[in-house]
């Protein structure tokens, strides 16, 4: 009923003189309803007309929600590749996410980056990702989606048995469970070397 009424508004109202609070309780009634792509579209012009509001940090959290259930809801009009763009936005602006959850994104979006054949893109956010965050449990999957970007590339095999020993080091698991890991990310053969080696290190 409010997404209705507050509709009508939008509709009716063109040159209603708050516009800034009107879209933003728009996009926050169509995101409470789960209507993911008018939420993305209001708050995504919400950000643009004003980036410097009270409400901005919340609005980059609702933008950021609408992305992912596009995204998971595998909508035909929300590519992998629009989402890898506005996860990159996100992530450049005052999103207001914390730190924990700015690291979670940022390895989710090398993992795009590598389903998406960026190889590139991946190892120079992952070799920052790494520095960052040398503790953190996921380090070893840091190392290892490392080391088949390098295989794709076909390039520093030398680089590429670093990251894979590391990986393999700090999860001794993450070779044997390949089978659920590395469907994520297409993943290419491995070389015969790096093949024999990850079996011995299991």
């Amino acid at each position: 009923m409010v997404e209705q009424q507050l509709g009508m508004i939008v509709n009716s109202f063109p040159n209603f003189a708050d516009q800034e609070s009107l879209i933003y309780e728009y996009g926050v009634a169509t995101h409470k309803n789960g209507d993911w792509s008018h939420s993305y579209d209001l708050f995504r012009e919400y950000l643009g007309k004003f980036p410097s509001s009270d409400r901005t940090q919340s609005s980059w959290r609702y933008f950021l929600s609408s992305c992912l259930n596009l995204s998971k809801a595998n909508n035909e009009n929300y590519s992998k590749a629009k989402f890898l763009t506005d996860l990159n936005t996100v992530l450049c602006n005052q999103n207001g996410l914390s730190s924990e959850e700015n690291r979670e994104y940022r390895l989710l979006y090398a993992k795009l980056s590598y389903e998406l054949g960026y190889h590139k893109e991946v190892l120079e956010q992952l070799n920052k990702y790494i520095v960052e965050y040398p503790t953190h449990e996921s380090i070893a999957e840091a190392h290892l989606i490392s080391a088949l970007s390098l295989n794709q590339l076909n390039s520093d095999l030398s680089s590429y048995c670093d990251h894979l020993e590391q990986a393999i080091e700090l999860d001794p698991e993450l070779y044997g469970n390949s089978a659920v890991h590395l469907q994520l990310y297409n993943r290419a053969p491995l070389p015969g070397n790096a093949q024999s080696r990850a079996r011995d290190s299991i």
